[in-house]
């Protein structure tokens, strides 16, 4: 049987009339489209900048699973108010579908799990293009428009019920160009089964919460930059994983002056190794920043000062994915596009 989950990615602006198809292909024959929403569901209300993410896999119901899956596409559904035990008690053909909770356990637990697998593969592909292409956005941009599922290969769809939330949309974003997208790297990316790192899903964070809550913001963008620095550390220096873990390392700022230049001396350096300029001078002063709002209570800094320190962070977290392997992210750093302009 093939099943649809249909997402809404917040604020990933695909713009472009042409959809991103991904094969992803397993067990279940996995397929994901990414599109901008057509000109009849904008006029529904629908936003251009919010793509429309199909996910599609083709999974085999259990024996008990299955007569319900049978009863639902003949349209029938439980009494109102009351759990379906089987197939059998799903007699009403009017009113609401209801929740996941009023159907067999047997079907519940398998829709959670069809749901689950492909919602996974969502998530991370979806993460993967805002981190590849350095795309703006909420931490969790996902929001579900529902599960579907067809018995003849997609010509007609049937609601699947589901367990719904609700997602809180936010305005940052920024506008992907499906034309630039390396499809073969993304699928390789996910073979390997790589992850955003953590210091950018903190840095989401950090910018949802930098006009709302700026010292908030602050903490958690200097708490970004410390793992990712820390993280490189580990991945590059075998032994470096315990020496972080069981004795007080240094300073974020003393790693990225004393440390980081030698221990990556025969790649390319991205920035000045001083604390009197550039980035290591705003992350310097983030830390002080940071310190007097843990430990004093201090005021939040000027907007400008947070919008600087978080665009600071962010030029660090791309140079250390470019020392951890990844070459493109060299593509994303504001101290090469200056240079090189």
């Amino acid at each position: 049987m093939l099943f649809r989950l249909s997402h809404t990615a917040n604020r990933l602006d695909i713009h472009s009339r042409d959809p991103l198809d991904f094969a992803i292909g397993g067990p279940e024959d996995i397929r994901v489209v990414i599109r901008a929403p057509a000109a009849e569901e904008r006029s529904k209300g629908y936003e251009s900048f919010n793509a429309f993410v199909d996910i599609l896999g083709d999974f085999e119901p259990t024996k008990k699973s299955l007569p319900v899956f049978n009863a639902l596409i003949e349209g029938r559904r439980p009494v109102e108010g009351e759990k379906a035990k089987s197939a059998e008690d799903m007699v009403h053909r009017e009113g609401p579908s209801y929740g996941l909770e009023y159907y067999p356990d047997p079907f519940a637990s398998f829709v959670d799990i069809v749901n689950g697998k492909l919602s996974s593969v969502s998530r991370a592909l979806v993460d993967l293009l805002r981190w590849r292409y350095a795309q703006e956005g909420p931490p969790s941009p996902i929001a579900s428009r529902g599960l579907f599922c067809s018995v003849n290969k997609g010509v007609a769809w049937h609601p699947v019920p589901g367990r719904y939330s609700i997602q809180i949309v936010t305005p940052p974003h920024s506008t992907l160009d499906a034309q630039k997208v390396d499809r073969a790297e993304i699928r390789k990316l996910l073979e390997s089964n790589s992850q955003e790192p953590i210091g950018h899903e903190l840095l989401r964070e950090a910018k949802e919460l930098q006009h709302s809550s700026p010292r908030s913001a602050v903490l958690i963008a200097v708490s970004a930059a410390e793992v990712a620095v820390k993280t490189l550390i580990i991945r590059k220096v075998s032994d470096a994983g315990w020496l972080l873990e069981n004795m007080q390392a240094p300073p974020v700022v003393d790693i990225l002056v004393n440390y980081l230049p030698l221990l990556f001396v025969s790649e390319k350096q991205f920035y000045e190794p001083t604390k009197k300029q550039g980035i290591i001078k705003t992350m310097s002063d983030a830390v002080y920043i940071r310190n007097q709002i843990a430990h004093r209570g201090a005021p939040p800094p000027e907007d400008e000062k947070v919008i600087q320190i978080i665009a600071a962070v962010q030029e660090l977290l791309w140079v250390c994915d470019y020392y951890a392997g990844n070459r493109w992210a060299e593509f994303h750093i504001n101290s090469v596009r200056k240079r090189d302009t």
